[in-house]
């Protein structure tokens, strides 16, 4: 987990981006594996304690309502969570993988918190794949940042 934590602060130093993290304490609150929500929770308090040693500014936002809002148009509507994987906006008929929907949303949310930039990245944690002793995290951009494709 160390070694992601240091990947994502690589990344965001280096697209000079903040990052958007649903609240630690969210994530230990998640109802999944004991191991899962121990180190999804480790990664938030860790990657916050790193975050300000290498002076990257990071926000933890309430992640209620980031997987049936719609990323694109913000409409808020249950049934465009079709399932588990999928999120088909009811208003705009956007598609998206639901985490990275999620994810998005965490950004935007992130975004609004800081006054150093509009660049923002989220980690959701649907988006930490912790399996089977190992981990990666997956990065989501409300929009494609510049020099990145």
């Amino acid at each position: 987990l160390d070694s992601e934590v240091n990947r994502v602060l690589r990344r965001s130093k280096k697209l000079n981006t903040n990052i958007a993290i649903e609240n630690p304490k969210g994530l230990a609150n998640l109802k999944t594996g004991k191991l899962q929500v121990w180190a999804r929770s480790y990664f938030g308090n860790r990657l916050q304690i790193r975050a300000k040693e290498e002076g990257v500014w990071i926000t933890f936002v309430n992640p209620s309502y980031t997987s049936i809002t719609c990323s694109e148009c913000g409409n808020v509507d249950k049934k465009s969570r079709v399932n588990q994987s999928k999120f088909i906006c009811s208003s705009c008929k956007s598609e998206f993988h639901a985490d990275i929907n999620a994810a998005r949303n965490i950004a935007l949310k992130g975004q609004g918190r800081f006054v150093k930039s509009d660049k923002t990245f989220a980690i959701s944690a649907s988006l930490l794949n912790l399996g089977a002793g190992s981990a990666s995290v997956s990065f989501c951009f409300p929009t494609t940042p510049e020099g990145e494709t």
